[in-house]
C-alpha cells in the first residue's frame, strides 16, 4: 500500500488520547509540522494541509460530534486552498461497529468524511475505524494511503472495506415467521404522516397491533368544518380572518391551510389503518423529551401493556453546505433521530422488544451534498441499531438505509432533482410492503433500499482544441484525434450518473466505430446517451457525422482481484521513444518510463497526476473515474510492440471488457500480454497494477490495427 506525499501546511489533530500523541511524535519525527488542537478552543489562525479528527478512545458524546462539525467548518477554506486530506478516524471495533458497536457515537465521524467527499472533490477523505489496540505502523500507513477508498477499517493488522451485496427485493425469503401478534403494542415515531405512515398502514394489515403514533404536531377534532378543496380552504380561511376584523399574510394563510390539510392527512391515515384491524392512537410528545417520552410510555404500558415494538421513523431536513449550515440546523437534524432513539430506547429498557425499525437513510452509507448533519445522524442511528442486535438476539433490529420515497420529505422538486441524479424514487407500497417482509426473515442488522428506474442519461460535449487543450498532444498528419482513452473516460463518468450508489465496474464491447478527428478553430458537438436499467446500460456517443462508439456498462461494487498476467523475456528500451517518434503522443500523454518489450508483451511504469481541469475547460467530471493517462500509456506500448514485432505502428479500434477494482493510484505498473497477432491486428489483455501488487483494472480483448499506410503518417509526422 503506497503512501502519497502529505500536502503543504499544517497536520492539526485534536488531542484526545494518547494515539494522538503518538501520531504527533511520529510525524514530527518525519520532519512535518504537527498541532494539536483542542475542539473547544480552535485557534484562530490556521494553514491547514490535513486534518484529522479522532473520537476518544473511551466514550464518545453528542457534544464531541458537534464539536467535530464546528471543527471541520473552521478549516473548511485553509483545506480546500491548499488540496488537503480530511481524516476522521472512529474508535469502534475496526469493523464498523458490525462485531461490537461499543462506541455508536463514533461512527458519525465517517458521515462527515463521506459528505466532504462530495462537497470538495478537491480534498481527498478517509474515514478509518480503529479497535484500540491498532498497529501504529499500519495506521501511518492508511491515513496517507494512495487509493480512493473512503471507508476503510483496520482490525487484527488485516484492512477492511464494506461492500455492499445486491439483492433484488424480491428475492428474500418470503414470510419465515410473524414477529409480532394481533394487539401486540408497538410506539412508532413520526407514524401519522409521510412514508412512516404507509409502513404502518402495511404493520396494522399484517398484524392489527396496538399502533401508538407520537409526533409533535396536536391532532384536532375540528377539521369538518373547513372546506375539502384547497383553493376553498384558503377562501374560507381569509373570510374567517375578515369575519373577525383581522388581516392575514401570505406566509400565515400558507402555514394554516399546510398545517389543516396535515391534519386531514393524519386523520385519514389513522382511519385507513384501523380499517384493516390495528387499534390506533394518537398522542403527542417531543421525541427528544426524554422524561417526557418516558412518562408517555409508561402511561402506554398501564393501559395497554407490555410494548412489544418500536419503529422510529422521525426525521427532519436543513440542507445545507457544509460552509453555510449552522449549530442549530445541525443539532435539530441529530437530535431528532438520535436523541429520538435514545429516548425509546430508555424508556423500553424493561421492556422485550420483539422488534425494532429504524428509519435510516441511504445519505449515512453514501453521503449526500447539504446533508452533512443527515449523514452524521443516521451512521451513529445504524450502530445504535448494531448495539441494539448485539445485546438482544431475541429481537428482530433492521436499520433500513432508505433511498428517497415518492413521498414525504421528497417534494415534486426533489423527485425531479433525484431524477436528473440517475436516482429512483421508491414506490410507497412497494416499500411498505419490503419492511413487512424483512421483519419475518432473520436478515442483516442495516440494509439499504434503493428505487429502481429507467436510465436515458445524455451530455454535450462542445469538442474543440481550444477547449480541450490536451489534444495539441494528441496529434497526427495535422488532426487532433480524440484518444480512446477520453472515450472510455467519458462513458464511465456518464455512466457513473446513473446511480450515486453504485461505481461503473465493468465496460464490455466497447467499439470505436468512427474516430473523431479535428483541427484548430473546428468545433464538434458530441452527445453521449446511457439508456437502461439503473444496473446495466447502453452507452453510445454520436455527432452530426453519425455513431462514432458504443459500449455496455455495468454498475456495482468494486470488489479486490489479484493480478494474473506474467510476461517474461523482456529488455528494457534503450532510447525514448517520444524522442525518436516511434510515438505520436506530445507532453500531456508522454508518461511512458522504464519500458520493457519482449515477443509475450510490455511492461512500463507510469505516474499519472494530473486532474481533468488541467486537461479541458468542458469537465465531465472533477475527478477522473478511470484514468486516461494509465489507459493511453497502455495503447501506447501496443504501438511500441507492434514498430518492434512489425516494423509499422497501430491505433486502437475496440475491447471486450473493462472491469476496475478501485480507484487509480498516482503511480502504478502497466502490463501488456499479447494473445494473438497476424500482419495487420494485434489482441491483447492488458493490467493496471498499484505497487505494492494490487489489482486496480484489466481490461480483455484489446484490439489495435496496424498498416503500412498508418506507418506513413507515423513517418511524416517525425
Amino acid at each position: 500500500m503506497q503512501q502519497l506525499p502529505i500536502p503543504k501546511g499544517n497536520i492539526y489533530i485534536n488531542s484526545c488520547s494518547s494515539l494522538t500523541e503518538r501520531l504527533q511524535m511520529q510525524w514530527a519525527l518525519a520532519g512535518y509540522d504537527v498541532i494539536l488542537i483542542d475542539l473547544e478552543a480552535l485557534p484562530e489562525a490556521l494553514d491547514a494541509g490535513v486534518l484529522l479528527l479522532m473520537s476518544p478512545l473511551n466514550y464518545c458524546d453528542d457534544t464531541f460530534l458537534l464539536q467535530a462539525f464546528a471543527c471541520l467548518q473552521w478549516a473548511a477554506t485553509s483545506l480546500r486552498q491548499n488540496r488537503g486530506w480530511f481524516v476522521t478516524m472512529s474508535v469502534q471495533d475496526g469493523q464498523f461497529g458490525f462485531n461490537n458497536s461499543r462506541q455508536p457515537l463514533a461512527a458519525g465521524l465517517a458521515g462527515l468524511s463521506k459528505t466532504v467527499s462530495h462537497e470538495w472533490p478537491e480534498v481527498r477523505c478517509r474515514a478509518i475505524d480503529i479497535s484500540a489496540d491498532v498497529e501504529m505502523p499500519l495506521l501511518l500507513q492508511e491515513i496517507f494511503a494512495d487509493d480512493a477508498l473512503i471507508e476503510v477499517s483496520l482490525h487484527q493488522g488485516q484492512r477492511y472495506q464494506p461492500i455492499l451485496k445486491f439483492e433484488a427485493t424480491q428475492a428474500r425469503p418470503q414470510v419465515l415467521h410473524a414477529p409480532l401478534k394481533q394487539g401486540d403494542v408497538v410506539l412508532v415515531s413520526g407514524g401519522a404522516r409521510g412514508v412512516t405512515a404507509q409502513v404502518c398502514k402495511a404493520l396494522a394489515a399484517a398484524y392489527q397491533p396496538q399502533l401508538v403514533l407520537l409526533g409533535r404536531s396536536p391532532i384536532s377534532d375540528v377539521l369538518d368544518d373547513w372546506p375539502m378543496d384547497k383553493l376553498a380552504l384558503k377562501q374560507a380561511i381569509m373570510q374567517d380572518a375578515r369575519d373577525q376584523g383581522q388581516k392575514i399574510s401570505p406566509r400565515d394563510l400558507t402555514k394554516t391551510v399546510d398545517a389543516i390539510l396535515n391534519q386531514r392527512q393524519m386523520q385519514q391515515n389513522m382511519h385507513a389503518m384501523r380499517q384493516v384491524g390495528a387499534s390506533v392512537t394518537y398522542l403527542q410528545v417531543d421525541m427528544c423529551d426524554e422524561k417526557a417520552v418516558i412518562e408517555m410510555v409508561r402511561d402506554v404500558r398501564h393501559r395497554w401493556g407490555t410494548i412489544s415494538g418500536v419503529v422510529h421513523g422521525a426525521g427532519v431536513l436543513a440542507d445545507r453546505l457544509i460552509e453555510d449550515k449552522t449549530a442549530e440546523q445541525f443539532q435539530r437534524v441529530y437530535n431528532t433521530k438520535v436523541q429520538g432513539l435514545r429516548s425509546f430506547l430508555d424508556a423500553t429498557i424493561a421492556d422485550d422488544l420483539k422488534v425494532l425499525v429504524l428509519f435510516s437513510s441511504s445519505t449515512a452509507r453514501f453521503g449526500r451534498k447539504g446533508q452533512i448533519d443527515y449523514a452524521v445522524a443516521n451512521e451513529v442511528m445504524n450502530k445504535m441499531g448494531q448495539q441494539y442486535q448485539q445485546r438482544h438476539h431475541d429481537c428482530r433490529v433492521v436499520s433500513v438505509n432508505w433511498g428517497p420515497w415518492d413521498g414525504g420529505m421528497v417534494t415534486p422538486a426533489l423527485k425531479e432533482l433525484f431524477a436528473s441524479e440517475g436516482i429512483g424514487v421508491i414506490d410507497q407500497q412497494a416499500g411498505a410492503d419490503y419492511l413487512v417482509n424483512e421483519l419475518q426473515c432473520q436478515g442483516q442488522t442495516e440494509v439499504v433500499i434503493l428505487g429502481k428506474r429507467e436510465e436515458s442519461i445524455r451530455q454535450q460535449i462542445d469538442l474543440s482544441i481550444e477547449s480541450h487543450p490536451f489534444l495539441t498532444s494528441h496529434q497526427i498528419n495535422g488532426h487532433a484525434v480524440l484518444p480512446m482513452a477520453i472515450m472510455l473516460e467519458w462513458f464511465v463518468a456518464i455512466a457513473g450518473r446513473a446511480s450515486v450508489y453504485l461505481d461503473v465496474c465493468v465496460v464490455k464491447n466497447f467499439q470505436v466505430l468512427k474516430g473523431v478527428t479535428l483541427v484548430a478553430g473546428e468545433h464538434i458537438a458530441l452527445e453521449i446517451k446511457a439508456t437502461g436499467s439503473e444496473m446495466t446500460l447502453k452507452l453510445e456517443m454520436h455527432s452530426a457525422k453519425g455513431l462514432h462508439v458504443r459500449a455496455d456498462v455495468l454498475l456495482g461494487s468494486y470488489r479486490t482481484k489479484n493480478a494474473m498476467l506474467e510476461l517474461q523475456h523482456l529488455t528494457s528500451m534503450s532510447h525514448d521513444p517520444y524522442a525518436k517518434k516511434e510515438l505520436f503522443h506530445g507532453q500531456c500523454f508522454a508518461v511512458l518510463d522504464q519500458v520493457e518489450l519482449g515477443e509475450s508483451g510490455a511492461i512500463a511504469l507510469l505516474n499519472p497526476q494530473d486532474l481533468p481541469c488541467d486537461w479541458m475547460q468542458d469537465c465531465v467530471s472533477n475527478r477522473w473515474q478511470t484514468s486516461p493517462l494509465a489507459v493511453d500509456a497502455a495503447f501506447q506500448m501496443a504501438i511500441l510492440w507492434c514498430w518492434q514485432q512489425y516494423g509499422m505502428p497501430s491505433l486502437p479500434s475496440s475491447f471486450t471488457h473493462y472491469e476496475q477494482f478501485k480507484a487509480f493510484p498516482q503511480q502504478l505498473e502497466v502490463r501488456l500480454q499479447v494473445v494473438s497477432h497476424q500482419a495487420n491486428q494485434m489482441t491483447a489483455n492488458i493490467e493496471f497494477v498499484d505497487m505494492d501488487g494490487g489489482l486496480i483494472a484489466r481490461m480483455e480483448g484489446y484490439v489495435c490495427t496496424m498498416s503500412e499506410g498508418l506507418k506513413k503518417v507515423f513517418l511524416q509526422e517525425s
